[in-house]
């Protein structure tokens, strides 16, 4: 039995702090099935990083665009 499992990218969006002046916010993709794979895999992302960013916003922007893997 072949399980096909549909990935999504997701575009994140991180600042480093959320009043005003905000400074230039990172912008990057991850692929995942749902929402909430998405954003343990920024947040994973993130952790690699120095400095200490925050997820803003994540969002699928295009639903006819995914990758089909095949296990």
């Amino acid at each position: 039995m072949k399980n096909k499992i549909e990935k999504h990218r997701w575009n994140v969006v991180c600042v480093k702090k959320y009043t005003y002046p905000m400074p230039n916010p990172i912008e990057f993709f991850v692929e995942s099935k749902n929402l909430l794979s998405a954003a343990a895999l920024a947040k994973k992302r993130l952790r690699n990083l120095d400095d200490d960013w925050k997820i803003k916003t994540i969002y699928w922007l295009d639903p006819f665009w995914y990758n089909k893997e095949e296990k």
